[in-house]
């Protein structure tokens, strides 16, 4: 037994087995890591799912975060739950509120974002090895379930092996990391195809493999099958629909439109669709910022717009309903309003429509 592993506490090695060793990994993602995308996520092959990263501090204090941030039902195993914060103590009491919903509480010592170094959490961390120990060892201690933590390669390999040990040793029990280590550890890291999954598990030798954007724009990507955008965009809002009576959250209808979203912007090589992006504090749609693209939603002004408002499940079932359609018959867009359209019709060319500087004419 290690010095940090308690008494009675089982081994990384032992835990990885009991969670069944687990292969195909889905990171933690805001937006794409509800409970919806867990399920399509593993029904595809997927073994083990991680949580959004979760904010301490804000889970403790903002009830409308706490709501909004989490959500799973009993079913919903392996699960690996993710904290990021700068406070021990107050990241073990969060952790507390939340660890028999999961297999492991997970440490995220890996984010790059802007937000991440304003807050102090996630990479920003890595330069504090000291505060790195006391926030493994103190949740380790203090929690019931394994404790697991993420961080990003270093400038070295020598760096990137010390951290990892460093880590070990405080009591991570399992670690995504990029080097061999004797823990279980999961690489990550820019796998966007199952070939390439496969590749690195090779290269590394690693127990599992972690992909983020690569399973948001495609949720099947691990089960090597053709992909299919409006198959699986369907499959997501009927797992959505199901109301299970052992749902411990409720699921933001914001959240699956937007891996929606995400997974329609692999619907053609080289396209992209509609992105709607969300303000970080309150969750909320706040901008819809349209991409260069050849993709359905882009050629029809309508279904973008529909997209774009779209309200209820019902509503999006329609929508790419109607598009599968359009696609499949390679129909043209209808004209946009407030536009003249060209028609041609027995080789005489035809004005249809109305224009804007019409308004107030006299006729």
């Amino acid at each position: 037994m290690s010095s940090s592993q308690k008494k009675g506490q089982e081994n990384g090695w032992d835990f990885w087995k009991r969670i069944g060793s687990p292969k195909y990994v889905s990171a933690p993602m805001i937006g794409a890591s509800t409970l919806a995308c867990r399920k399509l996520f593993r029904k595809y092959s997927v073994d083990l799912c991680y949580s959004p990263m979760i904010i301490a501090s804000l889970f403790l204090e903002d009830s409308d975060y706490r709501e909004k941030i989490l959500t799973t039902d009993s079913d919903d195993r392996p699960l690996f739950i993710q904290f990021c914060g700068d406070n021990a103590q107050i990241m073990a009491q969060a952790a507390k509120q939340v660890q028999h919903l999961c297999d492991s509480v997970d440490i995220n010592f890996g984010c790059p974002q802007a937000f991440a170094e304003k807050c102090h959490y996630g990479a920003y961390l890595q330069d504090e090895w000291d505060l790195m120990r006391e926030i493994v060892s103190t949740m380790n201690r203090e929690l019931d379930v394994c404790v697991s933590a993420k961080f990003r390669m270093q400038a070295t390999i020598d760096k990137t092996v010390g951290m990892a040990q460093m880590l070990q040793e405080s009591g991570a029990q399992v670690i995504t990391m990029h080097e061999q280590i004797t823990v279980p550890f999961i690489a990550n890291g820019g796998i966007i195809s199952l070939e390439q999954a496969d590749h690195i598990l090779d290269l590394t030798k690693a127990n599992a493999v972690m992909v983020g954007e690569g399973l948001r724009r495609n949720p099947a990507l691990f089960a090597g099958i053709e992909r299919n955008p409006y198959k699986l965009c369907n499959e997501l809002i009927d797992i959505s629909k199901k109301e299970p009576q052992n749902v411990y959250y409720p699921q933001p209808f914001e959240f699956i439109i937007e891996q929606v979203h995400r997974i329609l912007l692999n619907n053609m090589e080289g396209s992209s669709y509609p992105i709607q992006s969300y303000d970080s504090k309150k969750r909320k749609r706040n901008k819809i910022r349209e991409e260069t693209s050849t993709n359905i939603f882009h050629k029809h002004w309508d279904l973008r717009e529909q997209l774009i408002g779209v309200k209820t499940l019902t509503s999006l079932e329609q929508i790419l309903a109607e598009a599968e359609k359009r696609e499949k018959s390679n129909e043209d867009p209808p004209p946009k309003p407030g536009r003249h359209s060209v028609v041609q019709e027995d080789n005489d060319t035809i004005i249809s429509g109305t224009s804007i500087f019409d308004e107030g004419s006299d006729s």
